[in-house]
């Protein structure tokens, strides 16, 4: 029987090499999810509900999704309650906390941050689907008592959706963003 720290150890492991394997899903960003951002309207913003080892740590799901509402709109990014106020130039902005915890304590982190929006198929433009148009994330190890790091980096995904939108929605100095 394998030991939890074993387990964690192969996660752990198993997401760094997906991470690199992905390289620029979670890393520099294309182009082209940046351009998706483009004439974005509100965001419908969905925190995943964590496992009960990681709410028993202290993570307050509820205040972090509130964190993150107060960091979009101060951004003057709206953010609708009710996933059923959705426009068509809407999208759901979805921050994923996937843990596993050892038998020390510690916490083996994965943080997904997506966008998902409607879109359309190029060989059939009638065809509407849902589809994730920008991502980031990372992985971390994590100490039981310090469940507030995960804030902190949920935090610079936040910022980095942000920074991301600003670059083509808001003029910058006056000017009217072109490309």
């Amino acid at each position: 029987m394998h030991s939890n720290r074993a387990i964690v150890c192969a996660l752990v492991i198993a997401a760094l090499g997906t991470t690199l394997a992905l390289g620029t899903a979670w890393g520099a960003r294309a182009d082209i999810e940046i351009d998706s951002l483009r004439g974005l309207g509100s965001v419908y913003l969905i925190v995943q509900s964590p496992n009960a080892d990681l709410v028993g740590a202290g993570f307050d799901k509820d205040a972090v999704k509130a964190s993150i509402q107060r960091k979009l709109e101060g951004a003057g990014i709206k953010v609708v309650s009710n996933s059923n106020d959705l426009k068509d130039d809407d999208a759901i902005l979805l921050i994923a906390v996937s843990t596993v915890k050892d038998d020390t304590g510690h916490f083996a982190c994965s943080i997904d941050e997506q966008l998902i929006q409607v879109t359309s198929l190029a060989r059939d433009s009638k065809t509407l689907v849902p589809a994730t148009t920008w991502t980031s994330g990372i992985v971390a190890m994590v100490d039981g008592k310090e469940i507030k790091y995960l804030q902190e980096r949920i935090d610079k995904l936040v910022d980095e959706f942000i920074t991301d939108y600003k670059s083509v929605n808001l003029p910058i100095s006056g000017e009217t963003k072109t490309t």
